[in-house]
C-alpha cells in the first residue's frame, strides 16, 4: 500500500510539472545600446536628480524660513548679485546675475554638476513663450553644452503652470517634470512659488 501511494504521489507530481516544462520561455525585449543622445539625456537626468534629492523639497514646511536658513546673497561693487543656497554642509546652488546692455547675464550651478549660462531680456509679460523668446540659456552637463533651456505650460490639478524643459539639438525636448513630478513638490510650487494670491 505504501509503495502504491508513493507511485501515485510521483505520478501526480510529474503531471503537475509537465505543463511548466512544456511552456516556451517568454520572449525578452531586445536590448539595444543607447544612442549618444540617449546617453546625454540620461546623464543630465541623473545629474539633475542629485540636486533635487539633496534639496529634499518634500520636507519643507515653511518656505520663507527654509530659504532664510539656507540662502545667502552678496552684492559686489561691480553690480554682480551672487546667490548661494547651502544645506547640510553642501552648496546646492550658486547663481550670479549682472546687468549689461539691458540684459541679465546669468550663471547658475547646481549640486551634481549641471549648470546654466546665458542672457535674459526682462519682460513684464505673463506669457511664458515670450519669456523663452527673451532668453538664450545654455544647459551644461559638466563642461559640455548639451541643450537650451525652454519652458512649456503643464496642467496640474486644473491649473496651468510653467515647467522648464531642456531643448536638445536633435529637436527633442526633455521635460524636467520627469524629475520634478513629485506631487508634494508640485503642490509646494503652486502654493508658495506660483501662487497668484
Amino acid at each position: 500500500m505504501t509503495k502504491l501511494l508513493h507511485i501515485v504521489f510521483l505520478a501526480v507530481a510529474a503531471l503537475m510539472l509537465l505543463p511548466g516544462c512544456a511552456q516556451k520561455e517568454a520572449p525578452q525585449p531586445e536590448e539595444h545600446p543607447n544612442t549618444q543622445e540617449e546617453l546625454v539625456k540620461k546623464h543630465l537626468d541623473d545629474t539633475f536628480s542629485k540636486f533635487i534629492v539633496a534639496l529634499d523639497p518634500e520636507t519643507v514646511e515653511w518656505t520663507a524660513g527654509y530659504l532664510a536658513e539656507h540662502s545667502r546673497v552678496t552684492i559686489f561693487p561691480s553690480g554682480t548679485i551672487a546667490y548661494y543656497f547651502r544645506k547640510d554642509g553642501k552648496t546646492l546652488l550658486t547663481a550670479d546675475f549682472r546687468v549689461e546692455d539691458g540684459e541679465w547675464h546669468t550663471k547658475v550651478s547646481f549640486f551634481g554638476g549641471m549648470r546654466m549660462e546665458g542672457t535674459v531680456k526682462p519682460t513684464l509679460s505673463i506669457d511664458w513663450e515670450e519669456w523663452e523668446n527673451n532668453w538664450d540659456i545654455d544647459v551644461y552637463d559638466g563642461e559640455d553644452a548639451v541643450a537650451k533651456l525652454g519652458i512649456v505650460s503643464y496642467v496640474y490639478s486644473g491649473q496651468l503652470i510653467p515647467m522648464p524643459v531642456f531643448r536638445f539639438p536633435d529637436g527633442t525636448s526633455y521635460s524636467v517634470t520627469t524629475v520634478l513630478i513629485i506631487e508634494p513638490l508640485i503642490d509646494y510650487l503652486l502654493e508658495n512659488v506660483l501662487s497668484t494670491q
